[in-house]
Order: C-alpha cells, then structure tokens, then sequence
C-alpha cells in the first residue's frame, strides 16, 4: 500500500466485506477482466474507483483457478485536473462534467472541470442538467466495465464574451418558428 502514512487504515481491510465491492470482484474473476466500482463511502474519504484485476494459476489439470486481485484506487477528479492542466488550453468558457451512465446503477458526476462548477456528486434530473444547458457535446467512452460520457458545454461567460452568438441563436430559433407558425396556419387554409 502505498502511500503508506496516509492509508493505513485499509491494511486488513476486507474488500469482500462491502456488497459492490464483492459482486465487482464476482465479475473481475467471471469475465477474466478487469473490473471498476465505488467501494462504499466508509472505505475513502473522496470518491475514488477502485480498480480491480483478477490473478489466475494453473492448477495440476492446468486449469485456471482463481489466486487473487491487484487492486488500485483511481482519484478520477484529480485525473482529470491533471489531464486538462497539463496538456489542453482551457478556458472560462467551457467546462466538463464526466458522469457515470453504467446500465443498472444511479447516475452520478465522478469529475468536472472547473471544479468550481460542480455539482459535489449529486446528478439533477437528467432532463433538468441538459436543459440548464444552450450547447453541450456528449462523448461516450468506457473505462474498464463502467460506461461514462464527457459532457462539454459553454458556460456563461462565453455568452458574456460573444453576444453575437448568443443573438444568432435567438435569431434562428425565432425564424424556425415563425416557419412552423406559418406552415400551420397554412395547412388550417387550406382545411377550409
């Protein structure tokens, strides 16, 4: 375990105690895969995901059996502020949420930059989080056995910065539908 000073409660620590962590490691040894989850809150003082890769020997049949895990902790928060300083220009303008869409569990932000914009783990109704939105791109990716997308959108201060683009917009929503309108009305003649 390293570092050890700062995690030395987790020697011992029985992984197969907490619920998710077992099923997550019923799957690592099942698929023969890696396998990633959110061990319980109690673990870790932040949100970490835990990684874990199965260990297989031979036996005398030359079977494969089962002979342990490396585990690791992944900060995701931290890996992405490190990820974005070090090797993208990012502005006020943006910003990115990477949410956690994994079929059969809640979704939850696991990292956002700026992290002055977030929303401390607690996802708003979906329909709720895009509408608070003008512009946003959804970039789908897995890591390990989780499926996750990046969110990218602009925030305020690029409407604050470009006031042409935020009345072009409105410009072309008021033309689309005046076009709608007048279709509409169109059709109602043409019923009489």
């Amino acid at each position: 375990i390293s570092p050890i000073d700062e995690n030395r409660r987790l020697i011992g620590y029985d992984l197969g105690a907490d619920p998710t962590v077992l099923k997550a490691m019923e799957k690592a040894y099942q698929t023969q895969m890696p396998s990633a989850v959110y061990p319980g809150k109690g673990l870790l003082k932040d949100q970490r995901l835990l990684v874990l890769h199965p260990l297989f020997s031979d036996d005398a049949t030359g079977a494969k059996k089962p002979s342990g895990f490396i585990a690791g902790f992944i900060n995701p928060q931290l890996f992405l502020e490190g990820a974005i300083r070090n090797y993208f220009l990012v502005t006020s303008n943006t910003a990115l949420d990477i949410i956690d869409i994994t079929e059969g569990h809640r979704s939850e932000f696991i990292a956002f930059y700026p992290p002055d914009h977030g929303y401390e783990n607690s996802l708003p109704s979906q329909m709720t989080y895009f509408q608070s939105y003008k512009d946003y791109n959804l970039l789908p990716f897995c890591f390990f056995d989780r499926s996750l997308t990046a969110v990218v959108h602009t925030t305020d201060a690029f409407y604050d910065e470009h006031p042409l683009r935020a009345g072009w917009r409105a410009a072309v929503s008021g033309l689309f539908l005046t076009l709608m309108f007048t279709v509409f009305v169109a059709f109602l003649r043409t019923r009489q």
